[in-house]
């Protein structure tokens, strides 16, 4: 008797039409950005609702900073995954392990660097930025 193959995403990779795994891997990635999206639409109401629009210009001028740290979360885990298909690909199974280590050192590293450099330069951020007045204060926060 021929034992059961297990359809396992890495062993689709070198078996299915290259659009079908295209849109396999697509669908999810667009599905998230637009939860994404819907929910910093529902913040951004909320926030106008409840602060007004002061706090939505409060946000707009904190979100550089929240954009800076999730650009850099984004390309730390992009280039894990990368690197770990890579050596996945090569059928080396013990650099993947490393490449996670190295990527959640990453993240604590740059999780305890940010406050350092941000928050001592949060006046002169904002000031550059243009913000004023209550908006100026609520940035802040």
């Amino acid at each position: 008797m021929e034992p059961t193959q297990i359809n396992t995403p890495s062993s689709d990779l070198g078996t299915q039409p290259i659009l079908r795994l295209f849109w396999r891997y697509a669908i999810p990635a667009v599905a998230a950005m637009i939860v994404n999206g819907i929910y910093v639409l529902i913040d951004g109401i909320f926030i106008g609702r409840v602060v007004g629009a002061e706090g939505l210009a409060a946000l707009n001028f904190a979100w550089p900073v929240a954009g800076i740290i999730i650009g850099v979360g984004i390309m730390i885990g992009m280039g894990t995954g990368t690197w770990m298909s890579i050596s996945r690909g090569q059928n080396d199974h013990r650099k993947p392990r490393l490449y996670i280590g190295n990527a959640l050192l990453l993240l604590v590293v740059f999780g305890l660097l940010f406050p350092l450099v941000f928050l001592p330069l949060e006046n002169q951020m904002l000031t550059l930025l243009g913000a004023k007045g209550h908006a100026y204060e609520l940035a802040g926060d």
